[in-house]
C-alpha cells in the first residue's frame, strides 16, 4: 500500500522540479524557495503562469514511479483538495488505467467555524484509490460493531455459542428471476403444503433455495416456520458467524464513500494529540489524524504488508503502521521519504532545533514507538514476535565508489589525472559502513538487511544474517581498505564462516596480485563466489 499526502497547491505550498544529487541549499535554490542571497521568495501563486503545471509536472513522474513499486495487489490513496482534485483524476486515469480506479472518499477536515465564508463553508477534502490491478486487490471489510451486531442479529437459540445470533427472513422473493426449481411446495409442521406463490401456476414468487438446499436448512436447523391468520410462512435463519452453507465467517460490511466523515478523523482532532507528545508544543501545521491512516491500513493491507509514504510530513503514516501493529499483532513495515524541507526559522520548531521537516519526522516515530510499547506493554508481552519500532534512516547520496568521469576531453593532463583517479576503487572519506548498504544494494538486497561483525583471525568482517537469525552460508564483506588482510586470513573467513559469497574491497589487496590470484583460487576450492568491489 501506498498513501501520499502532496503540497495542495493553495498558492502557498513548494513545488519543486527535481535535482537528487544537490544539497540543501541548492534544493532551496532549485526550488525557487530562496534567491542566490539565501532569501526567501514566493511560492506557487496562481499568478505564475503556470500554476496547474508546475504542480501536476511536480506530481506525474513520482505517481509514475509510485505505480511501477506497487504490487499486482496494491493500492495507492491520494489525499487532495478541491484546487487539484479534478486534474489528479484526469492523471491518474492516465497512469494507473481508468479500469483500476477504486473510488474516491470523502474526509471531513475540520470540527466547525468558517462562519465567514461568503460563498460555501468547505468541511471536507478527497482522497483517491487506485490499484495496481483491479483484478488482483483484495480489500478488507469493515468488521461490525457489537451494537451493529445486535440491532441486525436480535435473535437467539440453542447455538449461540457457535453460531451467535441470528435474525430471519422469508425464503419466498418476488424479485429473482423465475425458475420451476425453485417454484415448489415445502411441508409445513401440520403436513400442509407452502407454495412460494398461490400455487405452481403462480409464477411471480419462487423460493430462495433449491429443494436440496431447503431440505439441508431443515435438517441443521436453518428454517423456521410460522402459522400466520393468512397461513404458513417460511424463513431463513441469518447467523453472527456462520453463512448460509454453516461455514464460518466474520460479519462485516464494506468500506464507503463516507466513512471518514465524522469528526474524529479532522484534522482538529490530530493536533492535540501530536502536541502532548511533544510536551504542548505544535511543531506542524495540519497533521492528519492517526485513526484515519488506521483505518486505511485496515481497508488495504495485511498483518506483514509495506507501506510507503513519500511525502512523510510529521510521520503520521509510521505512527500508524506501528500503533496498529500493536493493537492486531501485525508486522506490517513503513517507509518514509521526505525531501529536506526547511522549517520556518520564525517557527517552534526550528526554535527546538528541528531544521527539517524530517528532523520533526525522526523524532514523532521515537516518540510515538516508546509511548506505543508503554500504553500496550500487557498485549506486547503476548506477542510471539517482538513488536519493532525501530527504523534505519537513510539519505540519498552520491556513489562511494571511484566513477569514469564521461566527459569528452582532449586535454592528456586531464586525462591522465581521471586515470589515477580509477586506481582506487572506493572514496577514501566513505566509512566500512557507507560501503556496507551500497554494497549490499549493488547485490541486490534491501535496505533492511541485517548483517553482524564478526572477528576472523584479526579481520573485522560483515556478514549477512537471514531470518530466524541464521548466519550460516550467507555473504560475507571485508570492507577495508586500510588493512591489508594476508591470505591465511581470508582462508580463514572462508572456512570459518562457509559463506555463499565473499565480497572484498579491491583497495584491500592493495595492488598485490598474487594475493587477490590466491584468493580467487581459495573461493574455486570451496565454491565460494567471489566479488572484488
Amino acid at each position: 500500500m501506498i498513501y501520499i499526502d502532496p503540497p495542495y497547491n493553495t498558492g502557498k505550498d513548494f513545488v519543486y522540479p527535481d535535482n537528487f544529487k544537490e544539497g540543501l541549499q541548492n534544493y532551496l535554490e532549485f526550488s525557487q524557495q530562496v534567491d542566490e542571497g539565501n532569501k526567501k521568495i514566493s511560492t506557487n501563486t496562481e499568478t505564475a503562469g503556470r500554476y496547474h503545471s508546475n504542480w501536476l509536472n511536480m506530481m506525474y513522474p513520482r505517481l509514475k514511479l509510485a505505480r511501477n513499486l506497487l504490487t499486482d495487489d496494491g493500492v495507492i490513496f491520494i489525499s487532495i483538495d478541491d484546487a487539484e482534485q479534478a486534474n489528479l483524476k484526469k492523471m491518474c486515469d492516465e497512469i494507473f488505467g481508468e479500469g483500476s480506479f477504486v473510488g474516491i472518499f470523502i474526509r471531513r477536515t475540520i470540527n466547525s467555524g468558517k462562519q465567514d465564508s461568503v460563498i460555501l463553508a468547505n468541511y471536507h477534502e478527497y482522497l483517491l484509490a487506485y490499484a495496481r490491478n483491479i483484478n488482483q486487490i483484495d480489500l478488507n471489510r469493515r468488521a461490525k460493531t457489537e451494537e451493529e451486531r445486535r440491532k441486525l442479529y436480535p435473535l437467539e437459540d440453542n447455538y449461540l455459542i457457535t453460531r451467535g445470533r441470528y435474525y430471519i427472513s422469508q425464503l419466498d422473493k418476488g424479485s429473482i428471476q423465475y425458475s420451476d426449481s425453485l417454484n415448489y411446495p415445502i411441508l409445513a409442521p401440520d403436513g400442509t403444503e407452502i407454495w412460494p406463490g398461490s400455487g405452481f401456476d403462480d409464477k411471480t414468487r419462487v423460493f430462495r433455495w433449491s429443494k436440496d438446499k431447503v431440505k439441508w436448512g431443515m435438517d441443521n436447523d436453518y428454517i423456521v416456520f410460522k402459522k400466520m391468520s393468512s397461513g404458513w410462512k417460511v424463513y431463513a435463519k441469518s447467523y453472527e458467524f456462520r453463512d448460509n452453507s454453516d461455514n464460518i465467517i466474520n460479519p462485516s460490511n464494506p468500506y464507503t464513500s463516507l466513512d471518514f466523515i465524522s469528526k474524529e478523523y479532522s484534522n482538529f482532532n490530530a493536533t492535540p494529540g501530536l502536541m502532548k507528545m511533544f510536551n504542548g508544543k505544535n511543531y506542524f501545521n495540519f497533521p492528519k489524524p492517526v485513526p484515519y491512516l488506521e483505518d486505511l491500513l485496515l481497508y488495504a493491507t495485511k498483518g506483514n504488508s509495506i507501506i510507503l509514504d513519500f511525502f512523510a510530513g510529521s510521520a503520521t503514516t509510521a505512527h500508524a503502521v506501528m500503533q496498529l501493529n500493536a493493537e492486531d499483532g501485525g508486522n506490517r513495515k513503513h517507509i518514509m521519504v521526505q525531501l529536506p524541507e526547511p522549517t520556518d526559522e520564525k517557527s517552534e520548531a526550528f526554535k527546538a532545533g528541528y531544521k527539517k521537516i524530517s528532523d520533526i519526522a525522526r523524532e514523532r516515530i521515537n516518540r510515538a514507538g516508546e509511548k506505543i510499547k508503554a500504553d500496550f506493554a500487557d498485549k506486547l508481552a503476548e506477542r510471539e514476535i517482538p513488536l519493532d519500532v525501530g527504523y534505519r534512516t537513510y539519505k540519498l547520496a552520491d556513489t562511494n565508489f571511484t566513477k569514469w568521469q564521461s566527459a569528452p576531453t582532449g586535454d592528456l593532463t586531464e586525462l591522465q589525472a581521471r586515470l589515477d583517479l580509477m586506481r582506487e576503487s572506493s572514496n577514501d572519506n566513505a566509512s566500512e559502513e557507507d560501503l556496507l548498504v551500497e554494497v549490499l544494494l549493488k547485490m541486490g538486497l534491501p535496505l533492511t538487511t541485517r548483517t553482524k561483525t564478526v572477528d576472523v583471525d584479526g579481520l573485522h568482517v560483515y556478514q549477512v544474517v537471514a531470518e530466524g537469525d541464521s548466519s550460516e552460508g550467507q555473504p560475507v564483506l571485508y570492507l577495508n581498505e586500510r588493512a591489508k588482510p594476508t591470505l591465511e586470513q581470508l582462508r580463514a573467513i572462508i572456512t570459518d564462516l562457509t559463506p555463499s559469497k565473499f565480497v572484498i574491497l579491491d583497495d584491500a589487496f592493495q595492488g598485490d596480485n598474487q594475493l587477490k590470484t590466491n584468493l580467487v583460487q581459495t573461493c574455486k576450492s570451496y565454491d565460494v563466489e567471489l566479488w572484488t568491489v
